[in-house]
């Protein structure tokens, strides 16, 4: 497959992980291969390190469908700034249409210890599932990590919700 410099610059912001880097190359490359090379009107990406293994989750929403990639390596720091052309020692994904999304549901909520004077704030942890019991988390870290990951996925969750009632 190949793509265009517009489609390719619109992937990677898709797949900002919201910490100064990107996802690598493979990860948004097996986006483009789902989809067909279309990109999202909204997508959300999030990089794991444990251990000296780095996951990157990256859930896309194309009109009415939603992809989803999750690759893995056996580095430190693994994105597409530090590893350009490496590979994933595994990746999976799929797309789905969103009439398949039968529950979102909230899985934790997170009351920051703030004073109520000037109205409520919490953060939520969600998840996605679709008709064949396939789930998925947001934010995509599988928790409640840093304020900017809880509100991207908020914002993905809302573009979600808009595109599923419609």
């Amino acid at each position: 497959m190949e793509a265009n410099e517009d489609t390719l610059r619109a992937a990677r912001e898709a797949c900002d992980g919201l910490s100064g880097n990107y996802a690598p190359r493979v990860v948004i490359e097996a986006l483009l291969t789902l989809t067909g090379g279309a990109t999202p009107s909204r997508g959300i990406a999030q990089r794991v390190e444990m251990e000296g293994t780095t996951t990157w989750r990256a859930l896309w929403l194309t009109g009415q469908q939603l992809a989803y990639v999750e690759a893995t390596k056996a580095e430190g720091v693994w994105d597409l700034a530090t590893h350009r052309h490496s590979r994933a020692d595994a990746i999976s994904g799929w797309l789905r249409p969103l009439r398949d999304l039968s529950r979102l549901s909230v899985t934790d909520v997170s009351d920051p210890d703030r004073d109520f004077g000037a109205g409520w704030s919490w953060d939520a942890e969600t998840a996605l599932t679709f008709t064949d019991g396939t789930t998925v988390s947001l934010p995509l870290s599988g928790g409640l990590g840093s304020t900017r990951h809880v509100q991207a996925a908020e914002e993905f969750l809302a573009a979600v919700r808009e595109a599923w009632t419609v």
